[in-house]
This record gives structure tokens, sequence and C-alpha cells, in this order.
């Protein structure tokens, strides 16, 4: 559904940004990577947000008395997804973080 909701509003004429989380151990290796930029490539899109993993949800967790299944991941950095960065680009969508 959210696929077709993309394609949808792109084909609105819509102004659509697709924000990526890149999470370690779900969709941060390059065929994932791969993937994503091809389905983006093929509805017709040009632009992305990378948004690289983070610890800052690991207190809210503990606030809520509930297991924190990412405690010990290493928090990604923008440097650390050049690569991944890098296949989008590659296809000629924009890609930032």
């Amino acid at each position: 559904m959210i696929v077709e909701n993309l394609r949808w509003a792109h084909e609105q004429g819509l102004n659509v940004l697709p924000r990526i989380p890149v999470i370690p151990g779900f969709n941060a290796e390059l065929s994932d990577a791969e993937g994503i930029a091809k389905l983006l490539h093929d509805i017709g899109l040009d632009r992305v947000q990378l948004l690289p993993f983070h610890q800052m949800g690991e207190r809210k967790y503990e606030f809520l008395n509930r297991d924190y299944e990412m405690t010990g991941v290493k928090a990604l950095h923008p440097e650390d997804l050049t690569d991944y960065q890098n296949v989008f680009l590659n296809l000629g969508i924009e890609c930032f973080f």
C-alpha cells in the first residue's frame, strides 16, 4: 500500500520526498539500497533523504519499562553511508542526509 500511495502521489504531481531510515540488520546493506533506489527510480522520483540510525530512542524505552532491541547497535553517521548514498546517486537520484 505504501508503494501504491507513493506512486499515486507522484503521478498527481505532488511534491514527494521519501525519507528512508537506514537501520542496521534491517535495511543497511547495499543490496537494500539497490532495491529501494530501483523502486524510486521506476516510480520516477528523483530525490530521497537518508536518516541514519541513532540511539536517541533508547531512553524512551527505559521510561516505558520496555526492552530496547537495538541496545548496543552502533549508530550510523553520514560518513558511514557513502557507498549506500552512491547507489542512489548512480541512478540519478539526489540523495542527502
